[in-house]
């Protein structure tokens, strides 16, 4: 009996942080253009059938140039500002070949998962997405590693995002875009990575969030189960 008694104060009293993760919507894309800084359209063919995605230049003799974008569900953490202590991007690496970086970006939260074709961008050219907000220089670069890539921490844009709860259950996007415009004639294939649909690493972003404490009606019956509490051990 004094064990049910302790566990449940124990749950009643419980405040701390948690950890969860986002897993990327099977939704995401890449977007691609005809040439260089051109604004192209969702490749939709790829969007769900594919198990990775591009970024930068691909040749593949057609000189097309994408960009990668991904969408997670925000959690329903309740009506809390900031709630949110620490978040990163996760994603793999799959291959690179490319004398150019990866910028990350964000983009604000929206009802749906789908990437639109205003989402495309690569560096030099102007961004066409008014919302999005870079969040780190050179995630990926010609002398990164493939396999997992791991953003810095994006927290402060995360918890804009949520609106103190006003976006719950909404999709935020992250964006991949080159940092330069590249070249129609250049040959490399750019960066790809594994997409939502891949069947091994899939993008997540990790966070970890604040348990709100405890109201003061709760702390009273907190009390109150810890005061039978010890009237009960007083018995044995």
């Amino acid at each position: 009996m004094n064990k049910r008694i302790l566990m449940l104060v124990g749950m009643v009293l419980a405040v701390g942080i948690q950890a969860d993760t986002m897993i990327a919507s099977t939704a995401d894309a890449h977007v691609v253009s005809t040439g260089p800084g051109d604004q192209g359209s969702v490749d939709l063919y790829r969007q769900i059938a594919f198990d990775h995605m591009h970024i930068g230049r691909d040749d593949n003799g057609d000189g097309r140039n994408f960009t990668a974008v991904m969408a997670f569900q925000l959690p329903n953490l309740g009506n809390v500002i900031n709630p949110f202590e620490t978040s990163a991007l996760t994603f793999n690496l799959n291959s690179l070949d490319a004398d150019y970086g990866v910028d990350l970006y964000g983009l604000d939260a929206r009802t749906g998962d789908t990437v639109l074709t205003s989402d495309f961008y690569m560096g030099g050219a102007v961004d066409p997405s008014s919302d999005a907000e870079k969040l780190q220089n050179s995630i990926l670069t010609p002398v990164t590693t493939p396999g997992a890539v791991t953003s810095t921490d994006i927290t402060t844009w995360l918890n804009r995002q949520y609106d103190g709860g006003g976006n719950a259950g909404k999709y935020v996007f992250l964006r991949l875009s080159a940092s330069v415009l590249s070249d129609i004639f250049d040959v490399n294939n750019g960066y790809t990575i594994a997409s939502a649909n891949a069947p091994g690493i899939k993008p997540a972003l990790d966070y970890t969030y604040i348990v709100p404490e405890p109201s003061p009606m709760i702390l009273i019956l907190g009390a109150g189960l810890g005061f039978v509490m010890l009237r009960f051990l007083k018995r044995k």
